[in-house]
């Protein structure tokens, strides 16, 4: 599904209409110009006026006019455009932050789980299997067992005091 603030193809193309439009504009312009120059010479050296509808300078006002019309029109587009994409960004950024605290879930739970699963796997093991030294156990559980838990759980704490810092 498209969203509306996605697509500025609309826009896009607008956009190159009116830079055709104000190079025909520009066009018409240097012609309104020209004629002007050519009516003062004309006026210069001609004993007889004639009337007309509409002067050079008539018409060279008017396409002024019209230029600056078309130059308010671009101006508009683009900022169409330009808030678009902060709208795009915005919703990116959101969406972006949602994620951001999906992980820190996820994050969360595997600190207390993660150590949780390695020693249910470690009591699972079959302690027959360990070496042993005159019947017993060559790792004594009572210090290999503390050390095996506090490196367990100790990164958990740790990294949640690092979460609140975020």
């Amino acid at each position: 599904m498209e969203l509306p603030h996605q697509n500025i193809s609309r826009e896009m193309d607008f956009l190159q209409e009116l830079d055709a439009v104000l190079e025909e504009l520009k066009i018409l312009r240097s012609v309104s110009r020209d004629q002007m120059h050519v009516d003062r010479l004309w006026r210069e050296n001609a004993t007889v006026k004639k009337n007309r509808l509409i002067t050079p300078a008539e018409q060279e006002a008017s396409i002024e006019r019209m230029v600056e019309d078309v130059n308010t029109v671009h101006r508009s587009i683009n900022g169409l455009i330009h808030l678009k994409q902060k709208e795009a960004a915005i919703l990116d950024s959101q969406a972006t932050r949602s994620q951001g605290n999906s992980i820190m879930v996820l994050t969360t739970v595997n600190i207390f789980f993660l150590p949780a699963s390695f020693l249910t796997s470690l009591f699972a093991l079959n302690i027959s299997e360990f070496p042993h030294e005159d019947g017993n156990l060559a790792y004594p559980a009572r210090w290999v067992l503390p050390i095996i838990c506090q490196c367990s759980y100790i990164p958990g704490p740790c990294s949640l005091s690092q979460c609140d810092k975020l």
